[in-house]
């Protein structure tokens, strides 16, 4: 795998979509986040060792997590807290599910699939969320699913609504997975394209499995007006107060600064 670009990327071998969540505010981010982690090298266990990561929180389904496992790693805690737990959600299966993800009119398809993700989510999410709450001076955590674009990029988006980012910065990151899935991208395609019952074109498929920045946007609005924004989901779906909304900014924001002495 080719070296990518830095900051946010972070060169991890084998593993694709390596970065850290890039708030502007912040020069110590508490969140990182990637693809599948089953083809860790003990090069790449390494990095993440150096990284301070603490927890790896694997967003997969029990069918993907079991078809490609995530190696142990000394040190840092794997916790599988799938979205969906017996429900297929690898690309192959959202391709079916959602088949206007590859039309013209796209966009409806990812806000469809984002709406499930995030009411299915909702165990998952809490999780996590809790975590950044709870973390202490310098705990960092990894969140991963197959791709590390529609599970992955919906908890980001999150994530970087409640620290205050406008709607193009949510945006701006979740296109990052554009370069951070370019060579992963064209094996994606030719394995969608051999998916029965598909039916759909190569760039319909290459669509599909894109990240472009209007499918963020539209998914913010979705949740502003169907969950009454990301704090209107995160109290009345996730069930945290505003003392815990606080604290979980100031910890995102701050970037959950390291102790004196720790060092990087």
């Amino acid at each position: 795998m080719s070296t990518l670009p830095a900051p946010p990327f972070i060169t991890v071998p084998a593993i694709h979509n390596f970065r850290a969540l890039h708030l502007p505010q912040s020069t110590h981010p508490i969140l990182y986040r990637s693809a599948a982690l089953s083809t860790l090298t003990p090069t790449g266990i390494s990095t993440l060792q150096s990284l301070h990561i603490t927890k790896i929180y694997d967003l997969r389904s029990h069918t993907e997590a079991q078809k490609h496992a995530t190696p142990a790693i000394g040190g840092i805690r794997l916790i599988h807290t799938p979205v969906f737990s017996e429900q297929d959600y690898s690309p192959e299966a959202v391709a079916i599910r959602y088949k206007n993800y590859t039309s013209e009119a796209g966009i409806e398809g990812f806000v469809a699939a984002y709406t499930s993700i995030l009411e299915s989510g909702v165990r998952t999410f809490t999780e996590i969320f809790t975590f950044l709450r709870d973390a202490g001076p310098g705990e960092k955590c990894l969140v991963h699913c197959s791709a590390g674009k529609d599970r992955t990029g919906v908890l980001c988006a999150l994530v970087l609504m409640l620290a205050g980012c406008g709607d193009e910065e949510v945006a701006d990151e979740y296109a990052l997975s554009e370069v951070g899935l370019k060579e992963l991208k064209p094996v994606m395609v030719e394995r969608l394209m051999a998916v029965e019952g598909l039916d759909a074109d190569r760039e319909g498929v290459e669509r599909m499995v894109g990240s472009r920045r209007e499918n963020m946007l539209a998914t913010v609005g979705m949740i502003e007006e169907k969950f009454g924004g990301v704090e209107g989901y995160l109290r009345g779906r996730c069930g945290f107060g505003e003392g815990d909304l606080d604290k979980i900014r100031s910890n995102i924001v701050g970037g959950n600064e390291e102790e004196p002495g720790v060092r990087r």
